[in-house]
């Protein structure tokens, strides 16, 4: 909670009126990104390569409150197209290890952290860019994907691996096995997910496997237009 910065904000929308006992005037505070839109969350904080605080996400405690996720809205200086969560924190040892793991949330990172697998970022609920891709090249030419399981997950994964290769990248996919996502497997056995991206696999060799255990079809006996499309992807 300390490292990560991890806050709350509280049901009573109070940050609003602190802010103009701090003196700034509500055009300030509204093109800041209007911190009272977070209320009952747990508030990351989401900051740039040098530490800076830019905006936040904040997660639901409520399973019934909606949306499950929020970020602050794109402002004068938070554009969540250019910033990665964590990169501030992981970017000594993406540099160290010669490779990003690239995760979707950033309670996905906090795990693998606590866990002792450092060079992670996340996107934060948003799709991967060209500039979140060119920014990490600049520390490292190997990515490692570890996006969730399910049907999502596997299509923010094709977006991801096909824009990272044509950046240039060597590109490597976790396997998950049966969790649903780093958080989850972490929970399960922390030893999984050290070891799990230790045996991240080139992105060629995990779509075939993906496409061959029937996780991307349905019946058992595949298709000649399933076959044709799998030979065509590969």
């Amino acid at each position: 909670i300390k490292e990560f910065m991890i806050g709350y904000a509280p049901s009573s929308r109070a940050m609003h009126q602190w802010l103009k006992k701090k003196n700034f005037t509500d055009e300030e505070i509204q093109n800041a990104g209007s911190p009272d839109r977070f209320f009952r969350r747990i508030i990351f904080p989401i900051r740039d390569v040098m530490g800076n605080v830019l905006g936040f996400t904040g997660r639901v405690l409520d399973p019934k409150q909606e949306p499950k996720y929020l970020n602050t809205p794109e402002t004068i200086i938070f554009h969540k197209g250019r910033i990665l969560y964590n990169l501030d924190k992981a970017r000594g040892f993406i540099k160290q290890e010669k490779a990003t793991v690239v995760v979707e949330g950033q309670m996905d990172v906090i795990a693998s952290w606590q866990v002792g697998v450092k060079n992670v970022v996340a996107s934060s609920g948003t799709a991967l860019t060209d500039e979140h891709l060119q920014l990490l090249y600049r520390y490292a030419p190997n990515i490692i994907f570890a996006f969730d399981s399910d049907t999502a997950g596997l299509l923010t994964a094709k977006k991801a691996y096909e824009m990272a290769i044509a950046e240039g990248f060597n590109v490597k996919m976790v396997s998950l096995g049966e969790h649903k996502d780093p958080g989850e497997m972490i929970e399960k056995d922390p030893s999984l997910w050290p070891k799990q991206v230790s045996l991240a696999k080139p992105v060629i060799d995990w779509y075939f496997d993906l496409s061959f255990q029937g996780k991307m079809v349905q019946d058992q006996e595949l298709s000649a237009q399933k076959k044709k499309e799998i030979a065509r992807e590969i």
